[in-house]
């Protein structure tokens, strides 16, 4: 684990925290690229390609004091190396609040590293993934406690204005041009490490700074 916890200012008590997959820059580079191709829909802000990442778990803000103990129980996760890609791309939300992102392809080892994430949160912050948790029925399957809320993606632009008015024609506009966007065939990516990061808000846009990196066993 490569530490960077004394890097939350200190000044502030509180720190924005998520976890995440860092993206490899060729596969962010490539994901940029996509970019051009949105032509004709709502104002976007398009993701830089620096804070591109695929989040595992969205902390909110939490007290500095927890930083430690959540890097410490983060370190514990032994789920091995494996590889993601991703092949289609969707969105969320509605009107201003409409993100777009690129999803990927279902992983068993993608969603094994969700769940132990989750579960090693939840030591330090017991409420943290109180709706995410697993469990086992007799049968030995796995099962949700509750419908999963996670879908995991990155995020590639988020809708900067969609008037009132014409917000169900544009909302129409983003997806045919979902439906109609493909992704490359070669965004493909060894996972091979996590990450704990501290985000800060500005009118610049969100700055990532990793505290902690967790690498996964080959």
């Amino acid at each position: 684990m490569n530490r960077n916890l004394d890097r939350s200012r200190d000044q502030e008590s509180v720190s924005r925290l998520f976890v995440a997959l860092p993206l490899p820059q060729e596969l962010r580079t490539a994901l940029c690229a996509m970019q051009t191709e949105w032509t004709g829909s709502p104002a976007l802000r398009w993701t830089r390609p620096e804070t591109m990442h695929m989040t595992l778990h969205f902390l909110g803000t939490v007290e500095n004091a927890l930083i430690r103990p959540l890097a410490a129980a983060l370190s514990t996760i032994a789920s091995p190396a494996f590889r993601l890609s991703f092949t289609h791309a969707g969105t969320f939300g509605r009107g201003d609040r409409t993100v777009l992102w690129a999803g990927c392809a279902p992983s068993a080892e993608l969603d094994l590293l969700h769940d132990r994430v989750c579960a090693a949160l939840a030591t330090v912050l017991p409420d943290v993934c109180a709706n995410r948790t697993a469990r086992t029925d007799r049968a030995g399957r796995r099962q949700r406690t509750s419908p999963p809320h996670w879908t995991p993606h990155c995020t590639l632009a988020r809708v900067r204005s969609m008037p009132a008015r014409n917000e169900s024609g544009g909302r129409r506009a983003l997806q045919d041009l979902v439906r109609s966007l493909r992704l490359p065939d070669n965004l493909s990516f060894a996972v091979s490490s996590f990450v704990l990061y501290q985000s800060v808000l500005s009118s610049a846009g969100a700055q990532h700074t990793p505290l902690a990196t967790f690498e996964l066993p080959r």
